[in-house]
């Protein structure tokens, strides 16, 4: 009981510091990272009928709600079977594995954190699909993606929660920097190079999807507007803490 109380402070006096120091750090995201950083790692996932190795606690936990959801709506809208799906920041790369379970004709994730690219080796390995999952790593979605250009028919992300200032996440303790990447989005630099890396990567009738929360949805629009891209709100939902997910389809502006 003195160990967890003791915890529960240190986490709270990391918590206060945080945002005292660095004034546009999510107070709810901090809660959130020092409880995965807490996770004692290896631990699995349970999404669906399906099990995920993480390695390590610096690796996001994809039993957020917006996996299953996500993977429900490919599925209902026939946007699985037969096609080249890529996700950038798939973490332990459960979507790509599920994808590849159900038909898809390659399922290629991205990942910059180190450990992800681990944790998504180790479950290709387990769920036996190294022929039709990968996970790429670099520095960049562009780079990442080169051999993809105009192969893609399904890329989406996962966007992290906020975005900060580049300095301030530059700022951001090394112990924490790499699950950070999760919640927050420096200078909205993801997603506005989702928009336009990622629209190079697309097929002739390629789809860009952004599972989002109300929180998300502004700053799609704001960098919609900046990218000369239209966006819609194409499935909703209400997660069980009473947050509404919504699935956004991005299209080039008319």
């Amino acid at each position: 009981m003195i160990k967890k109380l003791t915890q529960i402070f240190l986490t709270t006096c990391i918590l206060m510091f945080n945002l005292k120091a660095f004034g546009h750090l999510n107070n709810e995201a901090e809660y959130y990272i020092s409880q995965m950083l807490e996770k004692k790692a290896p631990y699995t996932v349970q999404i669906l009928d399906y099990k995920f190795v993480i390695k390590s606690s610096n690796v996001y936990s994809p039993d957020d709600g917006f996996t299953d959801f996500f993977y429900n709506y490919l599925s209902q809208n026939n946007l699985i079977k037969d096609k080249v799906i890529a996700e950038v920041y798939s973490s332990c790369l459960p979507i790509m594995i599920m994808t590849a379970k159900s038909g898809a004709k390659e399922a290629i994730g991205y990942d910059s954190n180190p450990y992800a690219v681990e944790s998504a080796q180790q479950n290709i390995i387990n769920h036996s699909v190294a022929n039709k999952a990968m996970i790429l790593n670099g520095k960049n979605l562009a780079e990442a993606f080169a051999a993809y250009k105009g192969k893609v028919d399904v890329l989406f992300t996962n966007l992290p929660w906020d975005s900060i200032p580049q300095d301030e996440f530059d700022n951001i303790a090394a112990d924490r920097k790499w699950i950070s990447n999760y919640f927050y989005d420096p200078d909205n630099k993801h997603v506005t190079s989702i928009l336009t890396d990622g629209g190079k990567l697309l097929s002739k009738n390629g789809k860009i999807y952004i599972p989002a929360t109300d929180r998300i949805l502004s700053r799609i629009a704001k960098v919609c507007k900046k990218t000369n891209k239209n966006y819609k709100i194409v499935a909703k939902d209400q997660y069980k803490n009473g947050n509404m997910h919504y699935i956004v389809e991005i299209t080039a502006a008319k």
